[in-house]
C-alpha cells in the first residue's frame, strides 16, 4: 500500500509543478483522451526498463559483473523491483537511485516543455510518479550526510 500512496503523491505534485510550468510558457493545450491512453501505456511499458536502468547503472557504479542482479514483481505490494545483490559504496547508490528518474522523467518533462508537447509532459508526470519512491530514498541518503 505504501507503493500507492508515493505513486499518488509523486503524481499530484509532479502534475501541479509541470502543468503550472507548461501553462507559464505555452497556451493551455488540447489534450484528448487518447493522448492520455497511449502516455498510460507508455508509462507502464517503462516500468521494466525503470528497473532495467537502476540494474544497469549498479553494474557501472560497482565495476562488478551484472550476474548478481535480480529482477522481479511484487504484485501484494503492486511494485517491481531490481535487487543487487554486491555491496555498492554509499556515495555512488545515490546515482543507482537516481538515474531512471533523469532518463525517464525529468528529460522528457524538459523536452516536453521545451519542445510544446504535452504528450511528454503527461508521460513525465507517470514517470516522476513512478520515480516517488526512488526520489524519497535519494533525499534520505543526502540527509544523512549532513
Amino acid at each position: 500500500m505504501k507503493s500507492i500512496l508515493y505513486f499518488l503523491i509523486g503524481f499530484s505534485v509532479s502534475a501541479l509543478i509541470l502543468t503550472l510550468a507548461y501553462y507559464a510558457i505555452h497556451s493551455p493545450p488540447q489534450i484528448t483522451t487518447g493522448q492520455v491512453l497511449w502516455c498510460t501505456l507508455a508509462f507502464i511499458i517503462s516500468v521494466p526498463i525503470h528497473e532495467f536502468i537502476h540494474g544497469v547503472t549498479s553494474c557501472y557504479v560497482s565495476e562488478n559483473n551484472c550476474k548478481t542482479i535480480s529482477y522481479g514483481i511484487k504484485p501484494l505490494e503492486f511494485r517491481a523491483y531490481c535487487k543487487y545483490t554486491l555491496p555498492i559504496e554509499p556515495q555512488m547508490r545515490k546515482y543507482v537511485i537516481i538515474m531512471p528518474c533523469v532518463i525517464l522523467a525529468v528529460i522528457p518533462a524538459i523536452a516536453g516543455l521545451l519542445l510544446d508537447s504535452p504528450s511528454l509532459c503527461i508521460f513525465s508526470i507517470f514517470s516522476f510518479a513512478g520515480s516517488s519512491k526512488d526520489i524519497h530514498n535519494y533525499i534520505k541518503i543526502r540527509n544523512k550526510k549532513k
